[in-house]
């Protein structure tokens, strides 16, 4: 682990040495023939659509290896089922009880987003066709993080690095990997509400907002200090305020009366059992925060703790530190839910990315805009040219975390690719489909 930390700390040390080389006469030679490539009229033609062919390429890659995985029957994950299970029950006007859990779906977690998704179903009944919505959703979230890139950093070229981090991103690949969960479609929904303000269209901002509430429970959480964002940072009182304000009392709604009315044992949404330590409502875990800190400091600052939130924001490290304190009112609270929670699979891995996904690329969005700046005004290096250094500093950091940091994890994140995420032998699949060939084919499923 200490290894694989020093790895990490020499790579983003090397920043500095890579804007020293071009600073050379020999680089800005280089720099200059990238540009007038870029400037032809061929790629320029060629560049405009090249997010939509990355897009495209990896779509097809991860079907291939979802489908494959499917029909392979190598899951590993208890909420694909329970998910399948639901949406079928839905599609046929059953009660969404899930027999893996034994809960109803909405006294589990609240996501009646499920319910118009449920259509869909009802029309390609198979897991499948969830799974393909799935990376749909996904692909038109990461789209969206593009184009809100796009406006506030100027330059095509790094909102296509920043997609090619989002995509490629090992915790990304591993949470895409028939794991069949409303999260994602919260992570689009967020992404899809920050570009409506960035672009003032605030209709479609809080009709992505209410869609977004209807995915989590916890969603409510976290737009209380979005609002307080857009009113202090974005200048949008109203728009702020409002946010803020509905999604308190909706958080109350949810909790207190909502989720308590399909299950008399759902409290906060597990918060009974998730953060025990600090209470076991929303009004004791609260206070406890506020008035002891001192229990909730250990948790974050733990070595545990800090290598999860490294391991999880490598690819925009330097970028994520410049930019937090601009995001401070959001990215905080977030940090401070996940790592205080007693369960350690809640520390950024594949079951609780899809919300914090957003705020660290958006986060580190901002850090990078902040990185133009103070690069260009320590530098004689022009913006073109930053952009260009910046973007290959971004890549390269996917790659080196594909190759040189997450296979050294395993199974501390669980972060695999190919090779190591499936099994694919015919031997292991016929041996699986001779077992569930035993089940009566009119068998019990409620």
């Amino acid at each position: 682990m200490i290894y694989t930390l020093l790895k990490i700390f020499f790579f983003w040390i090397s920043l500095p040495a890579i804007l020293i080389f071009f600073k050379k006469r020999s680089s800005y030679i280089l720099l200059k023939k990238i540009s007038k490539l870029r400037n032809s009229s061929i790629f320029r033609h060629f560049y405009k659509k090249l997010p939509l062919i990355i897009i495209a390429i990896a779509f097809s890659f991860y079907s291939y290896i979802n489908i494959s995985a499917f029909h392979s029957l190598n899951w590993f994950d208890r909420d694909f089922c329970s998910y399948s299970q639901i949406l079928w029950k839905l599609s046929q006007g059953i009660k969404p009880f899930t027999t893996i859990f034994h809960l109803h779906f909405l006294g589990d977690h609240w996501s009646p987003i499920l319910i118009p998704i449920s259509l869909i179903y009802k029309i390609l009944p198979s897991p499948l066709s969830i799974i393909i919505l799935n990376l749909t959703i996904f692909f038109i979230g990461a789209y969206t993080l593009y184009l809100i890139s796009n406006i506030l950093l100027k330059s095509r070229l790094l909102s296509l690095s920043i997609l090619i981090t989002i995509i490629f991103n090992p915790y990304t690949f591993q949470a895409l990997n028939l794991y069949l969960n409303p999260d994602i479609y919260s992570f689009c929904l967020i992404s899809l509400a920050f570009y409506s303000l960035l672009k003032s269209n605030h209709k479609l901002y809080f009709l992505a907002y209410f869609l977004a509430l209807n995915c989590k429970e916890d969603i409510s959480l976290y737009f209380v200090a979005i609002g307080i964002w857009i009113a202090f940072s974005l200048k949008k009182s109203k728009i702020g305020i409002t946010t803020t304000v509905f999604s308190i009392l909706w958080l109350i709604f949810i909790n207190k009366v909502a989720m308590p009315h399909f299950s008399t044992s759902t409290e906060l949404f597990n918060y009974g059992s998730s953060y025990s330590k600090f209470g076991t409502s929303l009004y004791e875990i609260v206070k406890t925060c506020l008035t002891h800190p001192n229990t909730v400091i250990p948790l974050i600052f733990s070595l545990k703790s800090i290598t999860s939130i490294i391991f999880t924001i490598f690819c925009y490290l330097p970028f994520f530190i410049l930019g937090f304190l601009d995001f401070l009112p959001v990215t905080l609270p977030i940090i401070v839910k996940v790592l205080s929670c007693k369960w350690e699979m809640a520390y950024f891995s594949k079951y609780h990315i899809w919300h914090p996904l957003f705020f660290i690329v958006f986060t580190s969005i901002l850090g990078l805009a902040k990185a133009q700046k103070i690069i260009t005004k320590k530098t004689k290096i022009n913006i073109q040219n930053i952009n260009i250094i910046l973007a290959i500093t971004l890549i390269s950091a996917v790659l080196f975390n594909i190759l040189f940091i997450s296979k050294n994890l395993i199974p501390y994140i669980n972060t695999t690719y190919i090779p190591l995420s499936y099994n694919l032998s015919k031997e292991r699949t016929s041996i699986k489909k001779e077992a569930l060939s035993h089940i009566p084919k009119h068998a019990n499923l409620f």
